[in-house]
């Protein structure tokens, strides 16, 4: 029997608004097929849907390139990139994520790609990565303080505003990499998705440098929990099959923004919401036989319609 087996076809579709995001990911469909867009939507270029190509790269103009070109320039020290043999900018339009960027392709005296940088039409750093890898890296020795102490200074060097919480600092690859993250708070609620990394490996070498900041859309007026509960429970029995219901525990929920996805409407677009929304975060956690397809669900409902606006599944 599927997990997930019905759309919501009574629930409006999200609303979708044009500005950029920042970083988001596909979210994979859980025993049901992956929506397309309907026929009114069909023509819209800026939403993705599963199978399309999500991002697609051009050339920049002269005018354009030599720009991006002095724009990276500040931030090539930094990045210790100032040395590179060659620069190639291009626009790379983010079907998925509803957005376009200028990336600077860096190369090596040999021509091989050795970093990538991203900038938002603004200017303001979006990524930048350094590619390769060298056993050195993985040998050093920092450890979590210098991670830390040296993820900020490279923030403070790229002129990133950090976020006002504190930052937190895991190992990846066996140790071999750290990852330091300041998440983003707005009004005092986590936007999830939102805020600083860097990734710098074990040597103290960078990997990698992220930035996101999407807008949001503040709500008018807020549910009470109780009521968003009530709206939840109502709408179970259109998502999850009895059998399912009985083996889920829905916890308490917490205020978060998100971006409203399609997870429970497989006709709709498959690319999240530009604008993060005020919604209440309900997560189901399965016992018994679902729990050997599905660890948890969680359900989008926004803080001010009351409208499930999308989720995630945790297989």
């Amino acid at each position: 029997m599927p997990f997930i087996i019905r759309s919501l076809r009574r629930i409006p579709s999200p609303r979708r608004l044009p500005f950029p995001p920042a970083l988001a990911l596909p979210l994979a469909m859980l025993a049901m097929a992956i929506g397309l867009r309907s026929a009114s939507e069909a023509s819209d270029l800026r939403l993705w849907t599963a199978g399309e190509r999500a991002t697609v790269s051009s050339s920049a103009g002269a005018d354009l390139a030599a720009a991006v070109r002095t724009r990276a320039a500040g931030l090539e020290a930094a990045l210790g990139l100032a040395t590179a043999s060659g620069r190639q900018v291009a626009v790379l339009d983010d079907r998925f994520h509803q957005r376009q960027l200028h990336e600077v392709t860096y190369r090596d005296s040999r021509g091989r790609p050795i970093a990538l940088l991203r900038l938002d039409p603004a200017g303001s750093l979006a990524s930048a990565v350094r590619l390769g890898y060298r056993e050195s890296f993985a040998r050093g020795s920092l450890d979590r303080t210098d991670a830390l102490a040296r993820a900020a200074a490279l923030a403070g060097a790229l002129g990133i505003d950090l976020p006002s919480g504190p930052a937190s600092a895991r190992p990846m690859m066996n140790g071999a990499l750290w990852a330091v993250t300041w998440g983003r708070v707005a009004d005092g609620i986590p936007v999830v998705g939102d805020g600083v990394s860097v990734r710098l490996w074990r040597s103290g070498d960078l990997h990698s440098v992220t930035v996101s900041e999407r807008p949001v859309a503040r709500p008018r007026v807020t549910i009470p929990p109780a009521r968003a509960r009530e709206l939840l429970d109502g709408l179970l029995p259109d998502v999850v099959t009895g059998e399912r219901r009985s083996d889920g525990t829905v916890a308490a929920p917490v205020l978060q923004w998100v971006a409203a996805n399609d997870r429970f409407r497989p006709a709709g677009a498959d690319a999240p919401d530009a604008v993060l929304r005020l919604a209440y975060v309900f997560e189901m956690r399965f016992a018994g036989e679902s729990a050997a397809l599905v660890r948890s669900v969680t359900f989008w409902i926004d803080a001010e319609t009351g409208e499930l606006i999308g989720g995630d599944v945790l297989r």
